[in-house]
């Protein structure tokens, strides 16, 4: 885990692509690990998202692009923006929030209060 956590945080920017057609099918999970250190993210993709709503729901600080396929000028000007951030304030780690002692409780009340169809 050290390893993939300095891989990481090595990166000036992480580039996380879905194609429109896999919305409600795949589910970019590799964009937790970035999250957690706290890297950039580039999220090129159909919106709304499981990426997006992850930014959302946990608060995300991290510096976060989010364009939609065929969306290339305002990717260039938002990576001309965060270019102008400086690299300490890119990245903001939201580790506590995407751990297993965070997410596990909430797996768990959410499972325990589905309802088995009856019938």
């Amino acid at each position: 885990m050290d390893k993939l956590s300095a891989s990481l945080s090595a990166a000036d920017a992480h580039v996380v692509v879905m194609g429109n057609a896999m919305l409600g099918l795949v589910h970019p999970c590799k964009v937790y690990n970035i999250f957690a250190v706290g890297a950039p993210v580039i999220y090129i993709g159909p919106t709304p998202s499981h990426v997006t709503e992850a930014v959302t729901t946990a608060g995300v600080k991290t510096a976060f692009i989010s364009v939609r396929h065929g969306e290339a000028e305002q990717l260039a000007k938002e990576l001309l923006q965060l270019k102008k951030i400086p690299t300490e304030a890119r990245h903001a780690s939201h580790a506590e929030y995407f751990s297993a002692a965070h997410l596990l409780p909430r797996l768990v009340a959410a499972v325990e209060n589905v309802n088995p169809p009856t019938g």
